[in-house]
């Protein structure tokens, strides 16, 4: 089973400063690229006539302003009770106890997965781009690593 690591809590890692600084820099260059388009449009012959392309762009400025946004709010949490991360659209916490693997997998960029015990739980996910301590990666390496008789055991809970 795993637990708490030995260490005061809660401890909070965000993203790493280079990569929320290159996010906000994409996201503000963005911006100026959509503006840059709006400014076009308005000066070749009026809105009026770029209406479905106002929507494109409107959905494309909101997606900016999200990966912005994102880069301040993303984090990973220690606490007490069990791991915690929190995104720009909401929180998945999965407790110590209820922890049953880890498993590394390769989705859009390296990231890892930490699976419960339970099948019908959900799995938590956190790319490697946050900014881990030793405290951190010490307490992960204490989650056993997925494989065939882990999952074997979530198919069949009566077989381990």
């Amino acid at each position: 089973m795993t637990s708490a690591p030995n260490c005061p809590l809660p401890r909070v890692y965000p993203f790493k400063p280079w990569i929320a600084t290159v996010a906000r820099a994409c996201g503000f260059a963005w911006c100026v690229g959509l503006i840059a388009f709006l400014y076009h449009l308005t000066a070749s012959d009026g809105l009026h006539r770029h209406v479905p392309m106002l929507i494109v762009v409107a959905f494309s400025a909101a997606f900016a302003v999200a990966i912005i946004v994102s880069a301040g709010k993303n984090r990973v949490i220690l606490d007490v009770d069990g791991i915690a991360v929190i995104g720009l659209l909401g929180t998945r916490r999965m407790r110590y106890a209820d922890i049953g693997a880890r498993m590394f997998v390769f989705a859009f960029w390296p990231t890892w997965s930490v699976l419960p015990k339970q099948r019908a739980a959900r799995k938590m996910m956190f790319e490697v781009a946050y900014d881990f301590d030793q405290v951190f990666w010490d307490w992960f390496e204490t989650i056993p690593k997925a494989d065939r008789a882990f999952f074997r055991s979530r198919r069949n809970p009566g077989r381990a």
